[in-house]
């Protein structure tokens, strides 16, 4: 049997962590997992133990927002389509708000902890090669 990865993105409760100026922000917050056994990894998301993320334990999902599924590819690859929707859904967080900060509303993949700090090297460089901020 052939398992298909999924890739989905949770919309969490709202941010409590970060700068207030992004006001309305908080309550856009997202989480993009990628999983070969999707219903069992929402259910985990979704109950108040040891098996969701770090991300989703301290901001509980709300909803699924998206649900996308992939031809079967290796792990590596799948964890890669999920960086990559990362990525793309803090750029579309940038351009929709103004705010510097706005790339901290969305978490998953290789940037899936709540404090992370840095904005990621991938987003860096798009806002660069786009000329913004």
């Amino acid at each position: 049997m052939t398992l298909w990865p999924f890739r989905y993105t949770l919309r969490c409760q709202p941010r409590d962590d970060l700068d207030p100026s992004l006001g309305t922000l908080t309550d856009h917050t997202l989480y993009i997992g990628s999983s070969n056994n999707v219903s069992q990894r929402l259910c985990f998301h979704f109950q108040d133990d040891s098996h969701g993320t770090q991300f989703t334990k301290r901001f509980q999902p709300l909803s699924v927002d998206k649900l996308c599924v992939q031809r079967p590819v290796g792990t590596k690859q799948c964890l890669s389509w999920e960086d990559e929707a990362v990525i793309e859904a803090m750029w579309e967080m940038m351009q929709a708000y103004t705010h510097p900060q706005a790339w901290r509303c969305v978490a998953g993949g290789s940037w899936s902890k709540p404090q992370g700090l840095q904005m990621p090297f991938p987003l860096r460089l798009r806002l660069k090669s786009n000329g913004s901020r």
